[in-house]
């Protein structure tokens, strides 16, 4: 089968490791991929190393309001299949999707986002135009309507983002199907444990948290630094808490850990390729995130034995079934991540690595890419 993924891109994160991925694994079952990036060119210099795998540029068409344009620019891609790869029903202007839809006779969503509430979206633009008549959230609605009718079949990488989207979305139930997100639980890290902190400067013997994704509000980093900087004070150290990404916030954030005091022990490393390395290197992923859907970071930190403190939203909470090690805790609640994080601080070593395996077991089990991936596949090419 000749199947386009279509994406608008803007940076390399979880969204664009998951598109590849699946560009991989559908090249793997034998069928023609080709990825039209329509964002700003993260897919440019990527080499899928797979003959039967292209990826085109499409800079500004996910912006257009033309919907034949659309309709004529995505018509030289022809294909058996298109699927459109987005976060929150964003990253499209609604002339973009009717465009996709008018140009392929089977049409899929991959959902990566969790959809926000009308009422909370209408009040971030312009905060209701017009008092009284609700004029961007009946604009909202609308557009989110004509999704549902335009691309109707989806593909939630969470049952909280399915429930989101047949709640805020007006997606029928029967067109949302799950597949959670996965990894490659074949994944080692090119760089040793000592190497990675001899390198940062963080003794053997320090518990090392970490912190990693785009440093951007909606990540929640300033309040992992807060937690860390109350845990400082009260149990003197030589833990650290690392920071791996980048982003608008990342001066702020260098601030931030400077002004709570903590600055010496707040390691920033700024954006890697080689986060494998920086996790297997760390004792404890913080996920501070207010928002979230299925994080395929938070799966690789588990599958490197990491212990998770996380934020319960999304479907962070489906990560852990009973028995799984971890603590959840409020979005923004820097009070309950510091307790999480003393917490672990005060874990006997031979529990730490019970816990380890425990972890790694669970992702392996549960979580490997590759039948993920075959999940999806399956999903995508039934009739």
């Amino acid at each position: 089968m000749n199947i386009t993924i279509i994406h608008n891109a803007r940076f390399f994160g979880g969204g664009e490791r998951h598109t590849a991925g699946l560009a991989i694994a559908l090249s793997a079952a034998g069928h023609l991929v080709r990825i039209i990036d329509c964002g700003v060119g993260v897919y440019a210099g990527w080499d899928p190393n797979a003959d039967n795998i292209s990826v085109v540029s499409e800079s500004s068409i996910a912006d257009s309001r033309n919907v034949i344009a659309c309709g004529l620019r995505f018509a030289r891609y022809p294909s058996e299949l298109a699927v459109i790869i987005s976060g929150g029903l964003q990253g499209f202007t609604l002339a973009a999707e009717a465009g996709i839809s008018l140009s392929y006779r089977k049409v899929i969503r991959i959902e990566h986002g969790c959809v926000d509430p009308i009422e909370s979206y209408a009040r971030r633009l312009w905060l209701g135009f017009i008092p009284g008549l609700n004029c961007v959230a009946n604009i909202a609605r609308f557009r989110r309507f004509a999704r549902s009718i335009l691309i109707p079949n989806v593909v939630a990488v969470s049952h909280a983002s399915k429930n989101r989207l047949v709640e805020h979305g007006y997606m029928r139930p029967s067109g949302v199907r799950v597949v959670h997100n996965g990894t490659d639980c074949r994944a080692r890290a090119p760089r040793t444990r000592a190497d990675v902190r001899t390198a940062l400067g963080v003794p053997v013997d320090a518990t090392l948290f970490i912190c990693c994704g785009r440093l951007s509000h909606e990540k929640g980093v300033d309040v992992a630094i807060a937690a860390f900087a109350s845990c400082r004070t009260r149990r003197p150290s030589v833990d650290k808490l690392l920071i791996v990404g980048g982003g608008p916030l990342e001066s702020h954030l260098n601030n931030t850990a400077v002004e709570s005091g903590a600055g010496g022990d707040v390691i920033f490393a700024g954006f890697q390729t080689d986060v494998a390395s920086h996790l297997n290197a760390s004792d404890c992923l913080v996920l501070p995130s207010l928002s979230e859907s299925f994080p395929l970071t938070l799966l690789e930190a588990m599958h490197f034995g990491c212990y998770p403190i996380a934020s319960a939203v999304g479907g962070v909470p489906e990560m852990f079934p009973p028995g799984v090690p971890h603590r959840l805790v409020a979005p923004g609640d820097a009070a309950q991540l510091r307790e999480a994080m003393d917490r672990y601080l005060g874990m006997p070593a031979p529990e730490r690595e019970a816990c380890k395996a425990t972890l790694i077991a669970h992702v392996s089990a549960n979580f490997d890419e590759r039948s993920q991936y075959g999940k999806l596949t399956e999903r995508l090419v039934a009739p």
